[in-house]
């Protein structure tokens, strides 16, 4: 399925860095010349830098470039399917060339083989499948919207925004969403006096 494929990707989530492989994962897309996308709670599990980083898949709901090049994709290694991350169900992978990879199991289209760990699985990938010769791909940029901090703001972590004085622990945050580049991101401010 992977060796047959003419545009295989990755697409990942924020389980990467809870079990800690972002390393592996980053070498295993270098090695076989996979693109990269993430769902959107995973934004931070890949570089952005990373030449080979398409962008956040969020199904209809996304980018149109990275919704094309996962939706049209003959083989796609990823996370298990959720509400976010296919962007409330719009996302139109085949589930015939699905390989998703659960911290306890991997499913390959419609057969699910259990009990294996995920670590074990991706170091198996990397470790075992031959170095691809199909081109490198590149994307020249992110598609994850820049947000930019409003008056009285500073953009925290992963782009976030909050006030001086008003910290996440506080009863003084709420969300709003913000369009930007196409794509849907939700950006977390914090507000004086609850």
């Amino acid at each position: 399925m992977l060796a047959a494929a003419q545009r295989p990707t990755l697409y990942v989530g924020a389980g990467l860095r809870r079990h800690g492989l972002t390393e592996l994962v980053v070498r295993l897309a270098e090695r076989l010349r996979l693109a990269v996308a993430t769902d959107v709670l995973g934004i931070a599990a890949i570089p952005e830098g990373h030449p080979q980083f398409a962008g956040v898949y969020m199904g209809a709901l996304g980018d149109p470039a990275v919704r094309e090049m996962l939706d049209g994709s003959e083989c796609v290694i990823g996370v298990v399917r959720t509400d976010l991350g296919t962007g409330f169900w719009t996302e139109r992978i085949n589930p015939k060339s699905r390989i998703l990879i659960d911290p306890d199991g991997v499913r390959v289209r419609f057969h699910r083989y259990d009990g294996l760990a995920i670590r074990q699985v991706v170091e198996a990938l990397v470790d075992r499948l031959p170095a691809s010769d199909r081109p490198i791909p590149r994307f020249s940029g992110s598609s994850i919207p820049q947000l930019q901090p409003e008056d009285g703001e500073s953009s925290g972590a992963l782009g976030f925004g909050h006030r001086a004085g008003c910290d996440l622990s506080s009863s003084c945050r709420h969300l709003s969403r913000t369009q930007a580049s196409r794509s849907l991101a939700i950006q977390l401010h914090g507000r004086h006096g609850g």
